[in-house]
């Protein structure tokens, strides 16, 4: 496994985190519900599209 699919492995795992119910959270996210992150879809939907990016970025060098 390359180094940069090990990154992307562990980005979607963060990606995953934000999703996580949390209901010591200050604020609900925009789904409604209080998760480990307060910008949890936007979040997660960046950090899978950074994954993508580094996974495509190390398969092509």
């Amino acid at each position: 496994m390359s180094a940069a699919t090990l990154i992307a492995v562990l980005i979607v795992v963060a990606a995953v985190l934000t999703l996580i119910p949390y209901p010591k959270a200050k604020k609900k996210n925009s789904l409604g519900y209080r998760a480990l992150c307060t910008f949890t879809p936007i979040s997660s939907i960046v950090l899978v599209v950074v994954a993508g990016i580094v996974w495509l970025i190390g398969s092509l060098a």
